[in-house]
């Protein structure tokens, strides 16, 4: 049995912004029972908004945490191996949308920031005119470098 953790989903999570993915997908047998002598096949696609599906339906919080458990334990195992059963679902676009610029200007705010593009150019290095310019990846690095600088 897998602990649960809120980090497991968060770890996850943290993979798929990384390798800046949509999604992973893994195709599988499952043995149901440990006396069983036949598998099932499923289907795992954990999306980088911290949802996970099974054979395409929505499962709750503690499944999802004990699957990420699985996955990472798996990926840190065996991590060629498990990489090559992952199917890859790249982003759609590897900037931030408005929806999630409008996210990422409230936590800067809510952390103190007061000129988000500011900080944002400050620390990516570049000059950042809209948050919109800013990829998945960068948005977790200004998130972690906003709740440093006030001590989170």
């Amino acid at each position: 049995m897998h602990t649960l953790t809120p980090t497991l989903l968060e770890e996850m999570t943290e993979f798929l912004c990384d390798h800046e993915l949509a999604a992973v997908r893994l195709t599988a047998q499952l043995r149901l029972f440990p006396e069983a002598t036949w598998t099932q096949p499923f289907a795992l696609e954990f999306r980088h908004t911290g949802s996970l599906l099974v054979d395409g339906h929505a499962v709750d919080a503690e499944v999802a945490q004990s699957w990420c458990a699985y996955v990472l334990a798996e990926l840190r195992r065996d991590p060629k191996g498990m990489s090559r059963a992952l199917e890859r679902i790249p982003l759609p676009s590897p900037t931030l949308d408005k929806a999630e610029a409008r996210t990422l200007h409230q936590t800067l705010g809510r952390l103190g920031i007061k000129n988000h593009d500011s900080f944002a150019s400050d620390h990516l290095k570049r000059t950042i005119e809209s948050l919109t310019e800013v990829t998945r990846r960068e948005a977790r690095l200004l998130e972690r470098r906003a709740e440093l600088a006030w001590g989170l």
